[in-house]
């Protein structure tokens, strides 16, 4: 019996609004397969090998749709082995610094925009590829939709998309959810908080919910299922860790998605916090 070692990984495409730009070498990702303690198998037929390219930029030109071009998977196992695991699917999750804004002049300006699958498509941030898709390599057309953008103030927008990607068990569905908390959404006493099925956890003293800070580190975790990105924003942060980033007023945390992210340092005066979770 062998147990197949799942980890996500992320890839980034960056959408410009005004600057000219190119593409760039494609990003590569090979899971491998890994044998449970004390088992073994010979010729194994199956293994989760893939590669997976995404656009790594884009100039939007106009309001309403905009090509991105296409996200490819095939199939990159070597030797005995003879298909992606047909247990199994590659899921894709798409997540935005900005909200899915482009952004400018310091926040104060932004482009709203949503991504989908072709021009009438409907508002999607999950892409599954099937077993048999992918031993036969699979592409699938992506692209924004943009808000008419020709009243806003002159500067350049950008956004980053983060595609973070799983293996999961064929049978099983994939949704994202998004839980917002406000900073007027903290209140009450104690070390933790809880709403809409996400709990803060500070590591060191009480939350101080006048002020709404949360002070010398924590953890966030979700009952709902794994998170895939968290952006706060606060007057004062400095939230560090594996997979956080800050810039200005927002800390962004995106990584191997999981049910529970910790931080380091304080973040004060909380505004709004914003969670991206896998179901």
């Amino acid at each position: 019996m062998s147990i197949r070692k799942l980890t996500s990984i992320l890839i980034t495409a960056l959408i410009l609004f005004g600057v000219s730009s190119a593409f760039g070498e494609d990003y590569k990702t090979k899971l491998t397969l890994t044998l449970k303690s004390g088992s073994a198998i010979a010729n194994p037929t199956y293994d989760v090998s893939y590669t997976l390219t995404v656009p790594e930029s884009l100039t939007i030109s106009n309001k309403g749709w905009n090509a991105i071009g296409s996200m490819t998977v095939a199939y990159s196992g070597t030797g005995d082995n003879v298909g992606f695991s047909t247990d199994k699917k590659l899921v894709v999750t798409a997540s935005s610094t900005n909200d899915f804004k482009l952004v400018a002049n310091g926040g104060s300006s932004s482009i709203s925009y949503f991504l989908a699958t072709s021009e009438s498509g409907t508002k999607t941030t999950t892409f599954e590829f099937t077993a048999e898709q992918i031993t036969a390599g699979a592409e699938q057309t992506i692209g924004v939709n943009v808000e008419d953008f020709s009243s806003k103030a002159n500067g350049t927008y950008t956004d980053e998309i983060t595609y973070t990607v799983a293996i999961q068990d064929a049978g099983t569905t994939t949704t994202t959810t998004t839980v917002t908390w406000n900073g007027s959404d903290i209140t009450g006493s104690g070390k933790s908080f809880t709403k809409d099925g996400v709990t803060i956890t500070t590591t060191a003293g009480d939350i101080d919910f006048d002020s709404k800070e949360f002070l010398n580190g924590g953890t966030f975790t979700t009952t709902l299922g794994n998170f895939t990105k968290i952006e706060v924003t606060a007057s004062m942060i400095d939230a560090t860790g594996t997979g956080w980033s800050v810039s200005g007023q927002t800390a962004t945390w995106t990584g191997e998605a999981s049910n529970s992210v910790s931080f380091s340092y304080n973040m004060m005066e909380i505004l709004t916090i914003v969670f991206t979770i896998a179901q």
